[in-house]
């Protein structure tokens, strides 16, 4: 009854002649097809009042085959250097003006091996060892209802339990109902959805095994051990081919985010953040009048503060230019997540929001300036006023195991600003100090991460481990570290490493050249054999006296 019309339900002839019905363009799919009247927003008021929002969408295109595989089959490869409908990845991300800060570390190494007639690459390569599979034709569906059905409770025992806070079990398991039995019932982004939760669900089942294999390397040899992938492609696939916006496709590309994170290089994650960007934009998310239209049940303040976050996590790594430019966006919480939901999705906690700010403003600083002494000191307030409430949290949180990666943030970050001074002839004894002191942290805490299923082959971990362990080299160098102080460090550096490379080809390239700037710095390593030295990485000795203010 709530659908009907109240004007059409008149029985009796009107005297006066009825008002012009003020009429919209387009209609979202809901309302065509159940011929009610839409008003052409996003989401349009008639789903807001049945609770529909949350797959209120338009017909961008002309609708895909009601069959899902020939929806498929009319699905181009997605190109992943182009965003659906937006500017191409080049207009966004100008050069940056001056050195990244790894770089230049990584040039002051290379040129001190030089001089003692070792030439050494100390690169990080980029590419992602299946970015091959991306040109391909696409994949048919991988495994059966009941394999996808294992996917699925693995998706809800690992990511969901720990992280997802946007997508309820109970609607992923009814979105895998209708995919296997009628999926002619679901829209684009549901079924770019149900196949973002499969993507993960099969990653987890995947690398599970690879543990009962003794972490073995990554297999890409049969079908089944690139199922994930398929998943991953096929999610993008659905929508680009669909071209639209919504909550529910912005639910996706957060999930698949998480993939790429596990699995991809930096390559795939930028062009993941830039539809993320694009979705955030187009719904108005970013903009907190707009947030207020939006039902609480869609959670779009958590997915664009989920989208700020890895954009600001993923721009220091890479230091190309976010995609939320400073100033472009709002940041005041119109309905606070429960305590349930910052719990697990700690990406939606304020601490952490605020600390997103900082980096965000961090790199809208470099990108008109290289750092200076000035540009520090301004920001290393702002970050130890942070630090200040961060420790509060951590001791409310205690273990939670998502701080970690807050913490390894806070030295990133200090570490783009005090790495770049370490040979100014005024600032460079108090910023080796602070280099010395976050690379040690840095490490420390991937070590402690290391047993837990968090820690795995990533790009981003890479990055980090191999940049910490070059500041290290280059305070021994210097002399602000003794080599009974940094070759603990840089051996827990060399352990992390190994445990990356089976599935990192970045990682094995960055542990060999480790050893070799060890090597040159008299602190070879004492395990030559390249043997995993277990759980012990611990129990290095720590020089730095963490409970001391920042």
């Amino acid at each position: 009854m709530g659908d009907q019309d109240p004007e059409n339900s008149d029985s009796g002839p009107s005297k006066n002649p009825r008002p012009a019905v003020k009429r919209t363009s387009k209609a979202c799919e809901a309302c065509r097809s159940r011929r009610r009247r839409c008003d052409g927003l996003q989401p349009c008021q008639t789903c807001v009042r049945s609770g529909e929002a949350m797959s209120c969408h338009f017909r961008i295109k002309a609708r895909p085959g009601r069959a899902l595989p020939s929806v498929f089959k009319a699905m181009s490869p997605p190109t992943a250097a182009v965003l659906p409908s937006g500017p191409s990845l080049d207009a966004l991300d100008p050069p940056h003006p001056s050195p990244l800060f790894f770089e230049l570390v990584q040039e002051r190494l290379e040129g001190w091996a030089r001089d003692k007639g070792k030439a050494v690459d100390l690169s990080v390569d980029t590419d992602a060892p299946w970015s091959k599979f991306m040109d391909q034709p696409l994949p048919a569906l991988p495994g059966d209802p009941q394999s996808r059905a294992s996917a699925l409770e693995t998706f809800q025992a690992t990511y969901k339990a720990y992280f997802v806070t946007t997508l309820t079990s109970s609607r992923a398991s009814n979105l895998l109902d209708r995919f296997e039995t009628s999926p002619e019932s679901l829209t684009p982004d549901q079924v770019a959805t149900v196949l973002s939760c499969l993507c993960l669900g099969r990653e987890r089942e995947l690398a599970l095994r690879r543990e009962d294999d003794e972490g073995g390397p990554v297999g890409m040899d049969t079908e089944e051990e690139t199922d994930d992938i398929a998943f991953f492609r096929l999610a993008l696939a659905a929508l680009d081919h669909w071209g639209g916006a919504s909550p529910t496709a912005l639910t996706a590309l957060d999930l698949l985010h998480m993939f790429l994170v596990n699995r991809g290089g930096p390559n795939e994650l930028r062009a993941l953040l830039g539809r993320l960007a694009w979705q955030c934009k187009e719904l108005g998310v970013h903009r907190t009048a707009s947030c207020r239209s939006y039902p609480r049940a869609d959670k779009v303040e958590q997915l664009f503060y989920g989208a700020l976050y890895k954009d600001a996590w993923f721009a220091t790594l890479y230091l190309g230019r976010p995609y939320f430019t400073h100033g472009e966006f709002e940041h005041t919480w119109t309905t606070l997540p429960s305590k349930d939901e910052l719990r697990r999705g700690l990406d939606a906690f304020p601490f952490l929001v605020d600390l997103t700010l900082i980096e965000n403003g961090l790199l809208s600083s470099l990108r008109e300036r290289p750092a200076s002494f000035e540009t520090a000191v301004s920001f290393e307030r702002r970050l130890s006023a942070w630090w200040d409430v961060f420790r509060t949290e951590q001791k409310r949180e205690k273990k939670h195991v998502m701080l970690n990666f807050a913490e390894i943030r806070f030295h990133w970050l200090r570490l783009m600003l005090r790495a770049p001074l370490i040979t100014h002839t005024e600032y460079g004894m108090t910023s080796r100090a602070v280099a010395a002191r976050s690379a040690t942290q840095i490490l420390r805490t991937y070590s402690s991460l290391s047993s837990t299923f968090l820690f795995g082959p990533k790009w981003s971990d890479t990055r980090r481990i191999t940049t910490a362990a070059h500041v290290v080299i280059l305070c021994l160098i210097d002399g602000e570290l003794k080599e009974d102080e940094a070759k603990p460090l840089a051996e827990m550096g060399l352990e992390l490493l190994r445990r990356q490379r089976h599935g990192c080809p970045a990682a094995a390239k960055a542990l060999d050249s480790l050893k070799t700037l060890m090597d040159l710095g008299g602190i070879g390593s004492t395990n030559p054999d390249d043997e995993d030295l277990g759980e012990d990485t611990e129990d290095y000795t720590v020089f730095f006296d963490f409970s001391l203010p920042v």
